[in-house]
């Protein structure tokens, strides 16, 4: 397995590569570096982010890349010479900069186009230790839930499954036999309730210790939700496999989180634990 590491300069790309680092050794990953100068004069800040960024790595990276011109134009291009497993690059919560507004720009961008599965850093790192972890639904491919056991259990994290179902229809508010309560779902036979059980049996077997939450409403909205009343660390949501609405759909959900989100954010895309087993090998 192998994660590219998406540098900006110090000390914002400080948080980048440590929070980085924590999860690619969790997933037993080789690292390499890249950073893009976008003037000539930029280029001393960028050959010093790769050297402090070497330094600051536990461990010695495979290759450290400084590339010139456009970010989004040179990540993708990297991304796409088909190496990598895992994409790494920072994102600023607080935008007071221009060069923050641009930063904040690619990241979604990026993400927007990558085929690979990405985590977007913002914030002070911080070890991990409370994951939230959003299920999707019974058509969702299991390697989101899988990897986030892996993640959990590598570093010792609690993990919260959360799922998010239809909103109940206004004219019904208030009438509680409408509104399922998450014990109500998973005493049924549904394509959802076997979805969750079948989550909590993934967390079980990996000896992670790990909670169901159930929430009605808008998916993004729902999600900032638990992520605002929570005390997580991390946040973990599946890219969706599927080709047309249902994928307009999701990504809509992905990038509305790396815009409004407060939390890192690993985006899971289909095939990714299949990396992460052969890495194991």
């Amino acid at each position: 397995m192998h994660t590219l590491i998406s540098l900006t300069r110090f000390p914002y790309a400080a948080s980048t590569v440590d929070l980085g680092y924590a999860i690619s050794s969790a997933f037993n990953s080789d690292i390499s570096l890249l950073t893009v100068a976008t003037t000539n004069s930029d280029s001393d800040n960028a050959t010093n982010s790769l050297k402090t960024a070497e330094e600051r790595l536990p461990i010695e990276p495979i290759s450290s890349l400084l590339k010139d011109g456009d970010p989004e134009s040179q990540i993708m291009m990297e991304i796409r010479t088909g190496q990598y497993d895992l994409l790494v690059i920072g994102a600023r919560h607080h935008r007071g900069s221009p060069a923050e507004v641009l930063l904040g720009d690619v990241s979604h961008r990026v993400v927007k186009r990558t085929p690979i599965s990405t985590l977007v850093v913002r914030g002070e790192s911080r070890p991990l230790q409370n994951i939230l972890v959003c299920t999707g639904g019974p058509e969702a491919a299991s390697d989101t839930v899988t990897s986030a056991a892996t993640l959990a259990r590598a570093t010792g994290s609690r993990v919260t499954l959360l799922h998010v179902a239809a909103a109940i229809p206004t004219m019904y508010t208030g009438l509680e036999q409408i509104g399922e309560t998450l014990t109500d779902l998973l005493q049924t036979d549904t394509p959802t309730a076997r979805h969750l059980r079948q989550c909590a049996q993934i967390m079980e077997s990996n000896e992670v210790e790990a909670n169901i939450e159930l929430r009605h409403g808008i998916p993004a909205t729902e999600i900032i939700r638990s992520v605002e009343r929570g005390s997580f660390d991390l946040l973990i949501i599946g890219a969706s496999a599927h080709r047309g609405l249902g994928r307009v759909l999701l990504d809509e959900v992905s990038l509305k989180l790396v815009d409004r989100s407060t939390l890192p954010l690993l985006i899971i895309q289909k095939g990714f634990e299949e990396s992460v087993n052969a890495a194991d090998v």
